[in-house]
């Protein structure tokens, strides 16, 4: 049940950080749309994983999910990277 738990805990840390990226960039913006993309694609994994009885791998794809939202946008502004290219390494990473 705790696993459960962490499992929406952390989908909704996702949620908000995906609101973060869509008030600072546009919810039109290249940036914003990539990352939900993402995100989305974590989502579905994380599902399919609890579906197989793999709570600990849902939990570990959300949490991966999150460290991107969390730094994709910060490279972007940090070091001054063409979107085009930190698109590309948050869809690697």
């Amino acid at each position: 049940m705790e696993e459960f738990l962490e499992i929406a805990r952390l989908r909704a840390e996702g949620a908000r950080h995906l609101g973060v990226i869509a008030e600072e960039n546009g919810a039109d913006s290249i940036l914003f749309r990539r990352c939900r993309e993402l995100w989305v694609e974590r989502e579905v994994g994380a599902l399919l994983s609890v579906t197989s009885g793999d709570c600990a791998n849902a939990i570990t794809l959300l949490r991966h999910g999150i460290y991107v939202l969390r730094h994709g946008p910060d490279v972007l502004k940090k070091d001054g990277l063409p979107l085009d290219d930190v698109v590309r390494l948050l869809g690697a990473a």
